[in-house]
Parts: structure tokens; sequence; C-alpha cells
């Protein structure tokens, strides 16, 4: 069990904020999810990107989980 909002950039941890900002330079966020389980906190977000989608999953600490292309 589980639940899962939608987000603003400005409700993400200072962490997690700070870690888009350097991984995804000029990035435009377009969505942002944030994910609470059982294994902690996540965050989905949708990234455009020089004109390409990203969805990226980081956890509570600003690490990337997951990054991949979205058509």
């Amino acid at each position: 069990m589980g639940s899962i909002r939608g987000i603003s950039f400005s409700q993400l941890p200072l962490i997690v904020g700070r870690s888009i900002d350097k991984s995804f330079k000029n990035a435009i966020i377009l969505e942002i999810s944030e994910i609470t389980n059982d294994e902690g906190t996540q965050y989905k977000l949708m990234i455009e990107d020089e004109q390409k989608k990203y969805a990226v999953r980081l956890n509570s600490f600003g690490d990337v989980l997951k990054k991949e292309k979205v058509k």
C-alpha cells in the first residue's frame, strides 16, 4: 500500500530540488509526483530537455534511480 500525489517544485525536499537543477540544467519540469510506500518516498518527474522528454525517478536523497526517454 502507498500513496501518490502531485506536488509542485517548491514542495520538493531541498536536496531533491538541487539534484534536479544540477542534473537537468535548463530543463522544463512538466509534472511531479510524490510516491510514498513501505520502501520510502520517491519522486517521479516528467522533464523536457532540448525537445526530448524523460521520465525520471529520484529517491528522497536526490539520487537518480531511473531515467528513461519518453516518446
